[in-house]
């Protein structure tokens, strides 16, 4: 078994010889299946390079006709960036919307300015209301919002900076899901695990697999 990272993906790669080779692989990959089965984006791959998140949540948002949009802060439209290097995602992917200010967000999603005000726009009451803003803006199925604090400045003791919030609204059910990540990461890496995380979340939200916190309604 060998594990490589690259662009904030883990690959894992099985290989065995001799007889009863193709078996141990076997019951390699559903042991790797059963730890991780919300984790999991793909198994094999073809092509010129390995599989990224944007390429399976592309694929199967196409084979599933399933349109999307995004609404982004903090990662300023690089979530989008990442999509729409997938061929074809035209035909699901119309529109997302950077909302980088508080006025934005009001202006361009709808998100009331009480939660801004009582919340902060890194929160889960406001990834919420920008995913179900952008939603009804763009008239897709599934959305997702990015809010965070990406430094170097800017974190407090209550939110300090790593601190994402990402929204997930999907077949009438809203997501708030937080995520805490070093500082020390800098604010480059910050964003690039960022807008891939948030395209995790969509998958996992589209194949009905678990997300880290209960439904908003």
């Amino acid at each position: 078994m060998g594990c490589s990272a690259k662009e904030n993906t883990l690959y894992i790669t099985l290989r065995s010889r001799g007889p009863g080779a193709a078996e141990r692989v076997r019951a390699a990959t559903a042991g790797i299946h059963a730890a991780f089965p919300a984790e999991l984006l793909t198994e094999g791959f073809a092509g010129d390079r390995l599989p990224r998140v944007e390429d399976v949540l592309g694929a199967e948002l196409l084979a599933r006709d399933v349109s999307i949009t995004l609404a982004e802060s903090c990662t300023g439209g690089g979530a989008a960036w990442l999509l729409t290097s997938v061929p074809g995602i035209s035909q699901v992917f119309s529109r997302g919307y950077v909302t980088y200010s508080d006025a934005a967000k009001e202006a361009v999603l709808g998100v009331p300015h009480a939660l801004l005000e009582e919340h902060g726009a890194v929160s889960g009451p406001v990834v919420a209301a920008m995913a179900e803003g952008a939603l009804r803006a763009a008239g897709a199925q599934l959305a997702l919002s990015i809010s965070g604090v990406a430094g170097p400045g800017g974190g407090t003791p209550a939110k300090p900076v790593g601190t994402i919030w990402f929204g997930v609204h999907w077949a009438g059910r809203t997501w708030s899901i937080e995520h805490r990540y070093p500082a020390a990461w800098g604010r480059e890496r910050l964003r690039a695990v960022s807008r891939r995380m948030a395209l995790a979340l969509g998958l996992r939200a589209l194949r009905g697999q678990p997300l880290e916190t209960a439904a908003r309604r």
